[in-house]
């Protein structure tokens, strides 16, 4: 089941739940809405790069107002898939990448996220890439 399916689902429950669920009625909208900004046949790698857009404007709103958490917040972060570990990009990294063979970093960067997409937090790969020892 793709990410939009399981907001759908979820928002025909939350819809059930009347008053209990009109704030996550409302995160669920916006989120769906934001989806279909981009397309109607969105995939769910689209969806991911929509959901921490939008993660990282919530989460500045909050901080802002000194607020730590939001419906809307935890309704995305539900959605998300789990990240890869530093340590398994490290590992990965020892095994598959040969920096001897590389013009650069930036192209050991380009590996990394090549082969974990999403997964791996962006500036996560640079910061361990950035400190590999040759």
């Amino acid at each position: 089941m793709t990410i939009k399916q399981r907001l759908k689902r979820e928002m025909i429950s939350a819809l059930k739940e009347k008053e209990d669920g009109k704030e996550k009625l409302s995160a669920i909208r916006l989120i769906l809405s934001e989806f279909d900004r981009i397309s109607s046949d969105i995939t769910d790698d689209q969806c991911v790069k929509v959901l921490k857009k939008t993660e990282k404007l919530e989460k500045e709103n909050l901080e802002r107002d000194n607020l730590t958490n939001s419906c809307l917040l935890s309704t995305i972060q539900s959605h998300l898939p789990k990240q890869v570990s530093e340590e398994d990009i490290k590992k990965w990294i020892g095994e598959n990448v040969d920096f001897s063979t590389l013009r650069n970093k930036m192209q050991a960067i380009g590996l990394v996220k090549k082969q974990f997409g999403s997964l791996a937090d962006g500036n996560l790969v640079k910061n361990i890439v950035q400190t590999w020892e040759c």
